[in-house]
Parts: structure tokens; sequence; C-alpha cells
């Protein structure tokens, strides 16, 4: 896991989950695919997967958050922006 991702955490009051992130492999590409059973496997409980949900959705949302990235358009969703 790279330190972005511990200092997301830190920065959402999660950084407690920081070592079973690490020792599952998630990093920054991996982390907007997790489900809330990825979450809940992981030990979080019900009200911190909802703030790391919460805070993943506002990522995808705005593209100059650090962590979660926005879904890369398809090259034929390109073509038809032209």
């Amino acid at each position: 896991m790279s330190d972005d991702i511990a200092r997301w955490l830190d920065g959402l009051g999660l950084g407690q989950y920081s070592k079973a992130f690490a020792d599952n492999a998630i990093d920054r590409h991996s982390l907007p695919h997790l489900s809330d059973d990825d979450l809940k496997e992981l030990g979080l409980p019900l009200g911190h997967r909802r703030i790391l949900q919460a805070a993943l959705h506002q990522s995808r949302m705005d593209p100059a958050a650090p962590i979660a990235q926005r879904p890369e358009a398809s090259a034929s969703e390109a073509e038809r922006r032209q």
C-alpha cells in the first residue's frame, strides 16, 4: 500500500485500517472497486464503511480528488465527443 492511501485513511479518521489495507494489497487502483462486503471483510464496522464509501463517491465526482480516480472514457466515447 502506498503512503497516499495511509494518509487518505488518516484524513478520514480511519487510519487504524491502514495495516488491513496494506495486508490486502489495496492500492489506489483497487480502492474504488471495493464493495461493502470487501470493507466488511477488512474489519470495518458499518459506520466506518459508510464514511469510506462517501469519501470514495466524492472523489469520483471531484477530478481533483487525490485517491479514487474517475473512470477513464473509452475510446468509443471519446470519438463520439469529438
